[in-house]
This record gives C-alpha cells, sequence and structure tokens, in this order.
C-alpha cells in the first residue's frame, strides 16, 4: 500500500520555537521530560509534521496532537550514506506509518 503523505496541507518540517511552544500547551509535562535531555538548540531541529501552521506530531518527542491519528515517521533516503545493517524493501522517501 502506498503509506507517502497524503496530499493537502500535511508536511514535514523542523520543530522550532513554535512547534515546542505548541507541544508544551498541549503536554505542559514534555517540559520537565525533554527539555534536559535535549538540548533547545537540538530540540528546534527536531522533524516535525504540521498541518499548515499547527503541529500534529513530533515522533521524536513522542509527541501526537490531541486527537491526531497516533504517526510514525520512516525516512528511507534513496541512496543512503551506509547501508542498513539488516535489509528491507521499500520506497525511498518519508512514509507515515
Amino acid at each position: 500500500p502506498d503509506r507517502r503523505l497524503p496530499a493537502g496541507s500535511l508536511h514535514i518540517g523542523r520543530l522550532g520555537r513554535d512547534g515546542w511552544r505548541q507541544a508544551l500547551e498541549a503536554e505542559p509535562g514534555l517540559r520537565a521530560a525533554v527539555a534536559q535531555a535535549i538540548p533547545a538548540p537540538a530540540r528546534a531541529a527536531l522533524p516535525a509534521l504540521w498541518d499548515g501552521g499547527r503541529l500534529v506530531a513530533a515522533p521524536h518527542l513522542g509527541y501526537a496532537a490531541p486527537g491526531a491519528p497516533a504517526v510514525r515517521i520512516v525516512f528511507r533516503p534513496p541512496n543512503p550514506l551506509m547501508p542498513a545493517p539488516f535489509g528491507s524493501v521499500g520506497q525511498a522517501g518519508f512514509a507515515v506509518v
């Protein structure tokens, strides 16, 4: 089955300050769980799934917006720098599983 992002306003971008703010507004407990483990500059660069200006998910933080379906984003580059230690056959690109 085709599991690429559906056409529309969903896109993958960096979390940034606005995404972190939205995640904290929805789940204040993330601050204690994540802030010490991931420095702010690194946290801002984490990949996130957006619907326009609304944060839908930040998988590395274990965050999904209230009411959003569970999301797992897998990166499969067409030309990886290193081969995987074990193989799987699939299409290159991002997939939402």
